[in-house]
């Protein structure tokens, strides 16, 4: 009766609007403390029309939400589900909504419920009877053993319900390979164990043999396992023993390993499509991600979320739509784990490397960097950033590509042999999106043709243009020897990192810090050696820094 009521669309206050159907999950991403939680909080706000765990409506990205309601009379339709869920004294209805809301308990006459039925943007207080809102502490105690007259208990009414209670262990066994059978009845206590039977159990009146003693007395108990099954089996049990359309769910994958939480948002996905009804995620897990998106059956919208500062101090929060469809884009067109790319939706930004000692190295002098500084919150921004190693500059351009699908802030730092070659060069800023390629493009350009005029002046003749981009490679420098073209490559480096591209001003990583030769293992020994305390990687750890934080401090940033 109830799952005829869902969320027809969201309003954001940058006048987007997020349309939805019954049937859609909708995943909150990005980094730590973007506000994802706040926004399940807002929703349930919006809903209720007031306050709701600190939280009122309009007090985040969300102006309003428009509620679908059946097509009945919508006055004999709320008086069905008052009669249903609320009793009544004295011809008014008594509703307990919890502490989470501003008014915790009201009386709802037949007034009020004609004056809330005119209204299309909230529930009032039937906002319990459509949203069921959890998170991962509540879920995990659904795994205790509860007494029999605790009738609210989705234990006890699992216990009840066998239908209910095949799908919940079916899905459990999928996801853990575990089985899940109910123990005997203990000092008027239920409970769950996590093993088969060997044989059939006894009915409940007959007397128990001895094989199904040592079956209950030595099964393992679901209450004494690991948070992450406890946390699973209370998000189950549920999803099958509570109908309400509206379900906001905080961490689902709490506590789970990468193959279990993936499993869990195939699940999710499956259970929100065959039900018809609307599942809000909060997550911080890659792999959750990856099962929501293949789960197949279910449309998956999701919104990653920006926290960044507001001219200032002030911290603000803006959202982008990522395209659904990005787990199998990244399967498909990154030459790179497409597990790592997933990583970056839950980054504040994305550096692009060409392979894992650059990784290694750059983290490593920022490190240091922020170490020289005090720390502080600046250990807060090297949290927020992931390190993406495409091996070799050459899957520069793609792997960008696939990140702005995901909306994810990109710096991309390379050796800056790269504009020996024009076309991956064109390619590459072509990718970032940099404003003015034409004039970047030029200015590579005249920096290849000043290293022809040195070549021919030198008297070597005319250079063929593979020749030529062998030795740019070689010795491209912004301390060249020739001035001018020291002058021309400072001016280039200058303009691209307004851009998001970061190019290594002495030319290859190993000649930021030359004391040390030869590249075999070259990271280790630098960094053995001090190179993080050098001036001039000091000075370009400091690029990386400002870098780092521009991005961070923007909203929605095109970098």
């Amino acid at each position: 009766m109830f799952n005829n009521v869902w969320i027809e669309s969201i309003a954001m206050k940058t006048q987007r609007v997020i349309e939805l159907q019954p049937g859609t999950v909708v995943a909150l991403v990005g980094a730590n403390n973007s506000g994802k939680s706040h926004f399940l909080n807002q929703i349930r706000a919006e809903l209720y029309g007031s306050a709701v765990a600190g939280v009122s409506p309009g007090q985040g990205l969300i102006d309003n939400v428009l509620v679908r309601w059946p097509d009945e009379n919508r006055i004999d339709f709320l008086r069905q589900v008052a009669e249903i869920e609320f009793p009544m004294r004295n011809g008014i209805y008594d509703v307990s909504l919890g502490p989470d809301y501003s008014a915790p308990s009201a009386y709802l006459s037949d007034q009020t419920i004609a004056q809330l039925s005119t209204q299309d943007s909230t529930l009032g207080y039937f906002i319990e009877a459509f949203v069921r809102y959890d998170d991962p502490l509540s879920r995990i105690n659904e795994a205790n053993p509860k007494p029999l007259t605790e009738q609210d208990s989705t234990l006890v009414q699992l216990r009840k319900q066998d239908d209910s209670f095949g799908l919940v262990r079916k899905h459990f066994e999928r996801i853990f390979n575990e089985p899940l059978e109910f123990g005997g009845i203990e000092e008027g206590y239920v409970s769950l164990l996590m093993a088969k039977p060997e044989e059939e159990m006894p009915r409940i009146h007959e007397p128990l043999n001895a094989k199904a003693l040592r079956y209950l007395e030595e099964a393992p108990r679901l209450h004494q396992q690991g948070l992450g099954m406890r946390n699973v089996f209370g998000l189950l049990s549920r999803l099958f023993t509570d109908s309400r359309p509206i379900v906001l769910l905080d961490e689902p994958e709490a506590f789970l390993h990468p193959p279990q939480a993936k499993r869990l948002g195939e699940t999710i996905a499956e259970i929100c499509a065959s039900q018809g009804r609307q599942v809000f995620c909060a997550t911080h897990d890659r792999s959750f991600m990856a099962g929501l998106a293949s789960g197949g059956r279910s449309h998956l919208q999701i919104e990653r979320l920006f926290k960044y500062e507001d001219g200032g101090h002030s911290e603000a929060f803006t959202s982008e739509p990522v395209d659904s469809d990005f787990v199998a884009e990244a399967k498909n067109e990154s030459r790179i784990r497409f597990t790592t790319i997933l990583d970056t939706l839950f980054s504040g930004v994305a550096v692009v490397v060409e392979n894992e000692k650059d990784a290694f190295f750059f983290d490593e002098i920022l490190t240091s960097l922020i170490e020289k500084s005090g720390g502080g919150k600046d250990w807060l921004l090297l949290d927020n950033v992931t390190f993406i190693p495409v091996s070799g500059n050459g899957n520069f351009p793609s792997t960008i590509a696939l990140l702005r699908k995901l909306k994810t802030p990109t710096l991309t730092v390379g050796d800056l042999d790269l504009i020996s070659n024009v076309k991956l060069f064109k390619g590459v800023i072509s990718s970032v999106s940099a404003s003015g390629q034409a004039e970047l493009t030029q200015l590579v350009l005249d920096i290849h043709e000043q290293f022809r005029a040195q070549l021919e002046d030198s008297g070597k003749g005319k250079v063929s243009d593979d020749k030529l981009r062998q030795i740019i490679a070689k010795k491209v420098s912004v301390h060249n020897e020739d001035e001018g073209i020291a002058e021309s490559v400072s001016r280039l480096l200058q303009c691209l990192n307004k851009t998001g591209l970061i190019l290594i001003p002495n030319g290859e990583l190993e000649d930021l810090y030359p004391r040390i030769q030869g590249k075999e293992e070259w990271t280790r020994r630098a960094l053995n050696d001090g190179a993080a305390n050098d001036p001039g990687v000091i000075d370009f750890a400091r690029i990386l820094y400002d870098a780092v934080s521009s991005v961070l401090s923007s909203p929605n940033s095109d970098t």
